[in-house]
């Protein structure tokens, strides 16, 4: 394992829940910066934490709020057996009370790093895939094996954390997830940010001469930007 997050042993510290937060990658897309947002708040919130990274950090994603990630070794698809046991001995030496993990991947590599442990941490989920997209006739085999993964380990889970609705009724009618086991939690939003935009732009005043939309994101079904043009037409009508 690469960069080695140190392990805290001092007493004073003791009574502090110890988190090991897991991602696939650390840094680029969506499902990363939730990650970084959830690592800020545990920061603040004083927990003792490790922050692990299926594929090799790179660069600047090499730490993150100025704590080490550490590498589970993963360069192929061939290195999971591998990967699964780095965890599982890391869980061993920090003595981990949670395992929080955010992205299918590390989703899977996360339950069965911790099937079986005795103790077992908690094992919470971040679900940010567009699950209720999944279509079995047009999907790829690799896409049908991640998705027939995912029905038999999920509802294994303690805990499941989604940003969206549709899929937690998916989650419980395919996946089996007891009900009580899911949690909707919404994309963290930089709200004091954006306040301060939108008073800016009032005392300037638009850049353009007639009202607009912006909107950034993938440009997927799921993300219903039909539904936000067909809207904003009818406002302007």
């Amino acid at each position: 394992m690469v960069n080695p997050a140190p392990i805290i042993s001092d007493s004073s510290s003791a009574d502090q829940p110890r988190v090991i937060l897991f991602s696939t990658a650390v840094s680029g897309g969506g499902a990363e910066n939730h990650l970084a947002r959830l690592a800020e708040g545990l920061f603040a919130d004083k927990s003792r934490r490790w922050i692990v990274s299926l594929q090799k950090p790179q660069g600047a994603a090499s730490s993150l709020h100025g704590q080490d990630v550490s590498w589970l070794g993963y360069r192929s698809s061939k290195d999971y057996p591998s990967s699964i046991l780095t965890l599982r001995r890391m869980i061993g030496r920090t003595g981990a009370d949670l395992v929080y993990s955010l992205s299918r991947c590390s989703n899977i590599v996360n339950l069965a790093a911790t099937h079986s442990l005795r103790p077992r941490p908690m094992t919470v989920l971040g679900v940010n895939d567009n699950l209720e997209a999944f279509d079995p006739k047009r999907s790829s085999p690799a896409a049908r094996f991640w998705r027939h993964a995912q029905r038999l380990s999920y509802r294994c889970a303690d805990l499941i954390l989604t940003n969206s609705p549709e899929s937690i009724g998916l989650l419980e009618r395919e996946f089996k997830c007891p009900p009580g086991r899911t949690r909707l939690i919404r994309n963290p939003l930089p709200v004091a940010e954006i306040r301060s935009r939108a008073a800016m732009l009032r005392q300037l005043g638009s850049p353009l001469p007639q009202p607009y939309l912006l909107s950034f994101g993938r440009f997927i079904e799921g993300k219903g930007l039909d539904l936000l043009l067909d809207l904003f037409a009818g406002l302007r009508a």
